[in-house]
């Protein structure tokens, strides 16, 4: 049976065709793509709320299906608005010359530097619209024929008979391609030197796993059908769930806050890819690039894993860096194998996505472990706290009582009281840092026999009464009545976090305490009576309480400016940046307190300087008559310890 040609440009009103027909034929098929729609988040849902029963999980099934629900409608947007950007690039895969051959032989293709055939084979249906002919060879690929080109003396009708008889009557047989009807000259393109074959699971998988292990392999194979799509992105999923699984413990439950993250790194994953895709030229199909993205992973998981398992440090920092370096080079042969051209721009574009994104996700996405072991409820610290909230807080009045009672009676003209606040009990550095300001001042100002530390500490609570607002408001008030107010002198040492409110943060597990504001402290002293005071705050925007505390008797010294942070307050650590400038170092041997100050700002901005810090600018303020009275105390007590000495 003969054939016939046909030559026509393609435009970009060829290209919208193709999508509508496109998308009749794979998204609009009745009831099923509504159902598709609707039913899947229907699906997510009742299959969230039966296994969160079922497993008796503590999760909110309402928000977490809102979640679910919010989550897939942002995908479809998703979707629809990089649907509506995706359009073919000029003289590329789709536009422009195209020369079709239509023969027993197959279909021949001639383009530009591109002269293949197409076996019948390959052909899955013909269809039609009113402007143009579609020769489909799988579900979404088809090679348009606009009835616009079509020889005058052939209809559309005509010319779809004659391509269905074609199809019929040589589907059977493999193609032979004319070799010697192609021109010397000509440039074929790697990826259709051979007739088209239909597309397997069997030959995607294999065509993966020859290009994991670096060994040759056919390029079209990676354009890949559904199912190999789907069952490399099962594994992408399967893989770290795993992985993670490993060592946790026969009773481990799964995270369903890791999944979330899980699922919110696949669909950054895909934007990747519709990033890579466009960067493309020409461009390889779209599955081919999700197929290649899922091997990607396949690969990053498992090492990603073990670096997650070195010490911190240079090691992992090299092996994260080397990973990143084998991906870009994986990907540059995979897109160079199928679309037969080097793809710098799209490796290019992919290695500053891929830097910005982990940036992105290393800050908001941090996931966690994806399977956790419950604590019994017997040693879960946090439940056994609530349990004892009420035995602690009703035991601290008498705690305080007694503490005060313990001290010593003033002594001469002026006495100086010491009390310490350690507001976090969560981590060990704000106790230490209080445990040092006591034994310091103690040798500086003798108030060894006159100090309360009111400490928050989840190692022991037994130790010390408890930090809390009405704890200090009490102490306070039971100190001012055992000093004289109108000659003694009160230093208070407060060490947590901070904020701008301002705030003192005050917590202990699982016992609910208030933190304590800028008006509560301002409060406390003021209803106590204490006149002179010094105190120290080592938290963050601790400069805020200035305005609070600042009178002509007070002096404030602060561990920050009231808009910035400090440093050096986490749990790995026996004091913060602040303690150790002010407090361990400067205080000691400083001729004044505000000597002690100078030197530790002078001390701290140096440092942060050198660790490219943002300053936290230590802040203070000195009333002249407290620090005119506090260098007289000083003197005195030198005096006293010179006139003791042997």
């Amino acid at each position: 049976m003969d054939g016939f040609s046909v030559s026509s440009r393609l435009t970009a009103s060829d290209w919208r065709a193709y999508q509508r027909a496109y998308k009749r034929r794979v998204q609009g098929r009745g009831w099923r793509g509504a159902a598709l729609v609707i039913g899947t988040p229907v699906f997510l849902c009742v299959l969230t709320i039966l296994l969160t029963r079922l497993l008796r999980t503590i999760v909110e099934e309402k928000w977490l299906s809102i979640g679910i629900l919010v989550g897939y409608g942002a995908m479809l947007v998703v979707g629809l608005i990089v649907r509506s950007w995706v359009k073919p690039l000029s003289d590329a895969a789709f536009l422009g010359e195209w020369t079709f051959d239509f023969s027993p032989l197959g279909i021949r293709i001639r383009r530009p530097n591109v002269d293949s055939i197409t076996s019948w084979t390959a052909v899955r249906e013909i269809s039609s619209s009113g402007d143009h002919i579609f020769i489909w060879t799988d579900s979404i690929a088809a090679f348009l024929v606009p009835i616009r080109d079509l020889p005058a003396s052939l209809s559309s009708e005509r010319a779809q008979t004659i391509l269905q008889d074609l199809n019929n009557q040589v589907g059977n047989p493999p193609a032979v391609v004319d070799t010697e009807a192609v021109p010397a000259r000509a440039t074929i393109n790697s990826s259709e030197r051979i007739p088209q074959t239909a597309r397997t699971t069997a030959r995607s998988m294999q065509a993966l796993v020859r290009w994991l292990t670096w060994r040759p392999f056919d390029g079209r194979a990676l354009n890949a059908p559904d199912f190999a799509i789907a069952l490399v992105a099962v594994l992408c999923c399967a893989l770290p769930i795993g992985l993670d699984r490993i060592g946790v413990g026969s009773n481990a439950e799964f995270s369903y806050f890791g999944a979330q993250i899980l699922a919110c790194k696949a669909l950054a994953l895909l934007v990747l890819g519709w990033i890579i895709w466009r960067a493309t030229d020409p461009q390889p199909a779209w599955r081919t690039i999700l197929f290649i993205l899922g091997g990607l992973t396949l690969l990053a998981v498992p090492v990603r894993w073990g670096i997650e398992h070195l010490d911190a440090g240079i090691a992992r920092g090299v092996a994260s860096w080397s990973l990143l370096a084998v991906q870009l080079v994986y990907l540059s042969r995979a897109l160079r194998v199928a679309s037969g051209h080097k793809q710098q721009r799209a490796v290019a574009i992919s290695l500053v996505v891929l830097l910005a994104g982990s940036s992105v996700i290393h800050r908001y996405l941090d996931m966690g472990p994806l399977w956790y072991v419950p604590e019994d409820e017997a040693s879960n610290s946090y439940v056994r706290d609530e349990r004892e909230a009420e035995r602690l807080l009703m035991s601290q009045p008498t705690r305080i009582e007694a503490a005060v009672a313990s001290m010593a009676p003033r002594a001469g003209d002026m006495s100086i009281y010491m009390v310490g606040f350690a507001g976090v009990g969560e981590q060990k550095v704000f106790a230490g840092e209080i445990s040092l300001a006591a034994k310091v001042i103690g040798e500086r100002y003798g108030t060894q026999s006159r100090s309360l530390l009111l400490v928050n500490d989840q190692r022991d609570r037994e130790a010390h009464p408890l930090a809390s607002v009405t704890g200090l408001k009490f102490a306070l008030a039971d100190i001012g009545r055992r000093m004289d107010r109108d000659r003694d002198t009160l230093v208070l040492v407060i060490s947590s976090h901070g904020s701008k409110e301002p705030a003192i943060s005050v917590s202990n597990g699982g016992i609910p305490l208030n933190n304590l504001t800028g008006k509560d402290l301002k409060e406390a002293l003021d209803e106590a009576g204490i006149r002179w005071r010094v105190v120290v705050i080592s938290a963050c925007h601790a400069g805020a309480f200035i305005p609070f505390l600042s009178d002509d008797r007070s002096i404030v010294i602060t561990a920050a400016a009231a808009d910035r942070t400090s440093f050096g307050c986490s749990n790995d650590r026996d004091l913060t940046n602040f303690g150790e400038a002010f407090i361990r170092d400067a205080l000691p041997e400083a001729p004044s307190i505000r000597a002690a100050f100078e030197k530790a700002r002078d001390s701290i901005a140096a440092r942060e300087h050198s660790e490219g810090l943002t300053p936290s600018m230590p802040t203070a303020y000195f009333g002249a008559a407290m620090e005119h009275k506090l260098e007289v105390e000083e003197t005195s007590l030198h005096r006293t310890d010179a006139s003791s000495a042997p």
